[in-house]
């Protein structure tokens, strides 16, 4: 884990340092050190959004800001590294909240359309799980949702038949 509340994808803090990738400064360089002292990682589970919906980016910043994060991670990891992604749960807005239903529904298409597949997976959603307060979930929620994640991984490496789901109705 290398995760810093407040984070979003497109701040400075996040970014790697160009001339220093392993730069523990930023969130990216503290993630490449950690994946390299453990030696290597198989793969990216990344439950994340929530900031970015706070400074207004578009679906379509959102998945340039995305890609521009994995094609670093697969430039100093390896090529391939798959990466999972759980989509946005509910977040309620309040008066004085900066994000708007518009900002929350942008990054969840966005983390809907990155997904291809082959290689990059929306691999659960969290929509329908249960929250103790206005970001983090109830036990009985991460637990459904590391099941979810799971259920991906297992259809990755070949071990299972589906990897989305359930689907969300209204």
């Amino acid at each position: 884990p290398s995760a810093k509340g407040g984070s979003n994808l497109y701040s400075q803090r996040v970014y790697r340092n160009p001339s220093n990738h392993y730069d523990t400064t930023k969130i990216y360089g503290q993630s490449i050190t950690k994946a390299q002292s453990v030696g290597g990682v198989e793969l990216i589970i990344m439950h994340q959004g929530e900031a970015d919906t706070n400074a207004h980016r578009t679906e379509a910043q959102y998945e340039a800001d995305f890609a521009t994060m994995i094609g670093h991670y697969r430039q100093d990891l390896y090529a391939t590294i798959p990466i999972f992604i759980c989509q946005l749960g509910m977040i309620s807005i309040e008066g004085g909240d900066p994000r708007t239903d518009a900002d929350v529904v942008a990054v969840r298409n966005a983390q809907h359309d990155l997904d291809n597949g082959v290689d990059i997976f929306m691999a659960a959603t969290a929509m329908d799980q249960p929250r103790m307060d206005d970001v983090h979930y109830t036990v009985a929620g991460l637990n459904a949702i590391g099941g979810r994640m799971a259920q991906a991984i297992k259809y990755y490496f070949g071990a299972a038949s589906y990897y989305r789901g359930p689907a969300i109705t209204f």
